[in-house]
């Protein structure tokens, strides 16, 4: 028999997985799709919904019987940006990044089998990178995913490589062993990139962040289209991403 703790327990988590759910290709919902979505009855869906939208996490969307999320979710991230010591820390050196390559940057941390995008800052040019704060993508066609990947110990690879690789494009890596061999040439160089593996019009690359005990943080990525690289850009933004990222890993502490 259930009790009343379990119960709550279980309505916490529910709940947690609607605000989850809740994306920048998806910033809509509705009652049916969330119960679909998350293999709940429409009853439950509906009453959760409901708890959220009185506690301020969703609002109801002008143009749609679907929901949004509510300004609830914005403070909760306010007081994450002001207190997290890792956003203070490398949001500073993402904005060079950007002032010196003109392109995109993110922050990235890994998210079980997913990145999440902690900061991004978007550079002069304009490019469809369909990416933003707190949004995720899957760790193994992305270069801040792969850097990340690399440097975690072995049982993490096992789980990651072990689960489904998705190809979202032609050039989509998703061999294990390939992989792997992948890995093993990032830990070598000391950073990623990624061609058109995530959207074949893009390209990214990324470099590892470490705490003072050696430990990977995070990854520093620059973003942008394909038909603005040209070689000796790709070899002048390499050189700035890994000054960045040794900048940012000093100023949390790593000495190398």
């Amino acid at each position: 028999m259930r009790s009343a703790t379990d119960n709550t327990l279980s309505s916490v988590t529910k709940a947690l997985r609607v605000l989850k759910i809740f994306d920048s290709s998806t910033p809509i919902w509705r009652v049916g799709e969330i119960a679909e979505k998350l293999v709940l009855s429409k009853s439950t869906a509906s009453r959760i919904v409901q708890t959220l939208l009185d506690e301020g996490f969703l609002v109801k969307d002008k143009n749609s019987p679907g929901y949004r999320l509510g300004s609830a979710t914005l403070a909760l991230g306010g007081h994450f940006v002001g207190e997290n010591e890792l956003y203070q820390e490398v949001a500073p050196v993402l904005n060079k990044v950007v002032l010196e390559t003109g392109e995109s940057a993110h922050i990235a941390i890994k998210n079980n089998r997913h990145v999440l995008y902690l900061n991004k800052q978007i550079g002069p040019y304009y490019s469809d990178i369909q990416t933003q704060t707190g949004s995720n993508n899957p760790v193994h066609s992305t270069s801040s995913g792969k850097v990340l990947l690399a440097y975690s110990n072995e049982e993490t690879i096992d789980i990651i490589l072990g689960g489904e690789l998705k190809a979202y494009t032609e050039y989509t890596l998703t061999n294990p062993i390939k992989i792997r061999k992948q890995l093993k040439e990032i830990r070598r160089r000391g950073y990623a990139y990624s061609e058109g593996e995530l959207k074949e019009e893009n390209y990214s690359m990324a470099a590892p962040v470490f705490d003072f005990d050696g430990n990977i943080v995070c990854a520093i990525t620059i973003v942008g289209p394909l038909a603005r690289l040209t070689s000796k850009n790709k070899e002048r933004f390499i050189r700035l991403l890994m000054r960045a990222a040794t900048e940012a890993s000093e100023r949390l502490g790593y000495d190398g």
